[in-house]
């Protein structure tokens, strides 16, 4: 009689590697606008990587080759960063958060296009599982669920240990997402029509506070509009 076979079940979970040379040279062709944020839907829709969230690859780890010569000030949102990366996107007036995404937001994230032809509503990014909390709890990372007073101190901290002076402000004027937030200016709850290129707010308590609170918090209509023009442009323009 023939043993079972046992198949083992891959459950770590994949990032993509993105390294600061091959970021910049996305964005000197073109493929990116350094003026505008940038997270995995950006990055998705330059066409030149491939998400799965199916098979467990969760997005991209943000790599230091090419740190000594990086010279955007990019606002940029990464799953995974290295120190060495986030003092070089920093040094050049940058700055990074890394963020976690549950299989349904990445799902949204990576084809937005698809998702709001389907007439669904933008998910809220759920909490990270417990293995993966410190991460992103950690200031050093720059993770997304640490108090933006304690970023600062590491970013002042990693410029002095680098031998760096910081830019007095941040060339950076975009609102920064709240933590359960998908995409750039459109609050969590919401539904997008692309025809009508208009975004439709819910009557749901539960989500009509977190969307007053994102209007007030990030210039709802401004942000809105980047996202139209970074994502979008050439379909619905």
């Amino acid at each position: 009689m023939n043993a079972p076979v046992i198949r083992k079940i891959r459950t770590r979970r994949e990032y993509i590697p993105l390294s600061l040379v091959e970021f910049a040279r996305l964005i000197d062709l073109g493929w990116i606008n350094p003026r505008l944020p940038i997270d995995v839907s950006t990055l998705w829709a330059t066409q030149k990587f491939q998400i799965n969230p199916k098979i467990l690859q969760y997005n991209f780890d943000l790599t230091e080759k090419g740190a000594d010569s990086f010279p955007y000030p990019i606002d940029i949102e990464v799953q995974y960063a290295t120190q060495s990366a986030i003092a070089a996107v920093e040094k050049a007036g940058g700055r990074v958060r890394t963020a976690y995404y549950d299989v349904e937001s990445l799902e949204a994230a990576v084809n937005p296009k698809a998702w709001f032809e389907k007439g669904r509503v933008v998910p809220r990014r759920k909490t990270p599982p417990a293995s993966l909390i410190e991460y992103y709890m950690d200031a050093k990372n720059r993770g997304y669920l640490c108090e933006e007073t304690e970023i600062e101190k590491e970013r002042q901290l990693s410029a002095d240990v680098r031998g760096y002076e910081l830019t007095e402000t941040l060339k950076i004027t975009s609102a920064l997402k709240s933590i359960d937030q998908v995409f750039h200016g459109i609050p969590s709850g919401c539904v997008v029509s692309l025809a009508d290129r208009k975004v439709f707010a819910p009557k749901n308590e539960t989500y009509q506070g977190n969307q007053e609170q994102q209007e007030k918090l990030m210039g709802h209509h401004r942000m809105l509009v980047q996202f139209w023009n970074s994502i979008f442009c050439e379909e619905i323009c």
